[in-house]
């Protein structure tokens, strides 16, 4: 390999391409920690009692559309901050039903705890094998050198398989949110359906 010039070409793309794959996904949670923030600052006890005032907030400051009810009910327990992360975070892996206002999983691979952890386990092997693969496709990039098409083939071989590892490491995050407190929070929605039901009917 070449020392200066274009010999060094090919080590730079492929740190500057991962380092933004890091960037980003590190940003992900900065951005939502900041939104957390803004939320706490902005929060109107009087206004929440709106149903579409409340849903928007929480979409707009953590990312996910939660119904008003749902909403509620976090905010009820004892932890109410990390009560909206988790259900925020959970919400993409269920189903809701608008009129029975209940949820259930999304997919069948998600229904059960045992399952849950081994997409979780899955998932992480997945994130080593691809964090390998980016070191060993982005070693044979400085390798072949820029002067080569392979060098530059490896090179954004190597930087998709950082970003692939960077995305099953945040998937992880969640189905082992899943795996920890998802079952539970799907008991105290329905629950908590079934209680206003039978408050209004009595």
């Amino acid at each position: 390999m070449e020392i200066g010039g274009a010999g060094i070409l090919i080590p730079v793309v492929v740190f500057v391409l991962m380092l933004y794959v890091i960037k980003g996904v590190y940003g992900l949670t900065e951005h939502g920690s900041k939104h957390r923030k803004e939320f706490l600052a902005m929060w109107d006890s009087v206004r929440a009692q709106d149903d579409l005032w409340l849903e928007v907030s929480v979409r707009h400051h953590f990312g996910a559309y939660l119904p008003a009810t749902v909403i509620r009910l976090a905010l009820t327990q004892p932890d109410k901050g990390q009560s909206l992360i988790e259900l925020c975070q959970l919400w993409s892996l269920l189903s809701y039903d608008r009129d029975a206002q209940t949820v259930k999983w999304l997919h069948k691979r998600h229904e059960t705890l045992s399952m849950r952890r081994w997409v979780q386990y899955g998932l992480l092997a997945g994130y080593f094998m691809l964090a390998f693969a980016a070191l060993g496709y982005g070693s044979a990039a400085i390798k072949y050198g820029p002067h080569s098409m392979h060098g530059w083939f490896f090179a954004f071989v190597a930087a998709a398989a950082a970003a692939w590892a960077c995305i099953a490491l945040v998937r992880e995050d969640t189905i082992k949110m899943a795996a920890a407190v998802g079952d539970e929070w799907v008991r105290r929605i329905n629950e908590n359906n079934q209680t206003a039901r039978s408050s209004r009917t009595a």
